[in-house]
């Protein structure tokens, strides 16, 4: 609804609407070396909504001027919120990406074999712990010298005091 058109709106040029508001974002961001986590986020919903909210009541949009209400159910307002939650969700992504650039909080291992291949680094790929084992074959009188030890045999270990025992198993027969 427009000034124009509606007598009740004529003397609310000065109403005061949003005085004393300021924005809230963008956040300004400071992080000092050696930090196991960083601060990347511009803003949060709550600051997203008061800024634009803010904006909205400032002289330098004139156009915004007739959008008077703060009502929960007002399109407007409502396409504020709706706004403010999508800048919310890009801005946590946008930090957990900012997080991955860094070795010191980086949490995926592939971000950290990324920042290893900018020096020439190539890591290899992990294996499993491997063993030489040695079978001793008891005599008795009659039993062949030697017995076939098959593909995929399963030993484990001797454990000491206070030890698990380790299990092997034989990769080839």
């Amino acid at each position: 609804m427009s000034k124009r058109h509606d007598p009740a709106l004529r003397d609310l040029d000065e109403c005061g609407c949003g005085e004393g508001t300021a924005a809230a974002t963008p956040v300004c961001v400071d992080n000092p070396p050696g930090l196991s986590r960083i601060d990347y986020r511009v803003g949060t919903y709550s600051r997203f909504v008061a800024s634009m909210q803010a904006r909205m009541a400032g002289k330098a949009h004139p156009a915004l001027a007739a959008l008077r209400t703060r009502a929960h159910d007002d399109p407007t307002i409502a396409l504020l919120h709706a706004c403010a939650a999508v800048d919310d969700v890009l801005t946590f992504y946008q930090e957990r990406i900012a997080h991955e650039a860094y070795l010191r909080t980086a949490t995926e291992r592939l971000s950290l074999v990324q920042q290893a291949r900018l020096l020439g680094y190539k890591p290899k790929p992990g294996v499993a712990a491997n063993v030489h084992l040695a079978f001793t074959v008891e005599t008795t009188p009659g039993s062949p010298e030697s017995a076939p030890v098959p593909a995929s045999t399963r030993v484990q270990s001797i454990p000491g005091p206070n030890e698990l025992p380790q299990t092997f198993e034989t990769s080839k027969a």
